[in-house]
């Protein structure tokens, strides 16, 4: 099963693996993206779903007061297994 579709998605999944993690990406676009933010809301909604079907398992950390703006993602791949 492929997780991420598209590059937005795969650049997303890269960060989500990261040691760092990544702020909450749709609220971070800019020009006329921005726009769009409810589609790549939905968009990361919708990978982070798959992440999980696919044994990743996603852990959120909310921001200052609770905040999406600022909320942090952090993933790690948790095989079906435990190990």
């Amino acid at each position: 099963m492929k997780v991420a579709r598209g590059v937005w998605q795969r650049q997303i999944l890269d960060a989500l693996l990261s040691e760092e993690g990544i702020t909450s990406p749709y609220n971070r676009l800019k020009g006329k993206a921005k726009k769009f933010q409810n589609r790549y809301r939905i968009s990361f909604e919708n990978l982070l779903e798959r992440m999980d079907k696919a044994g990743y398992k996603t852990k959120r950390t909310p921001g200052k007061r609770g905040g999406e703006p600022t909320a942090i993602y952090k993933s790690k791949y948790q095989s079906q297994n435990g190990v």
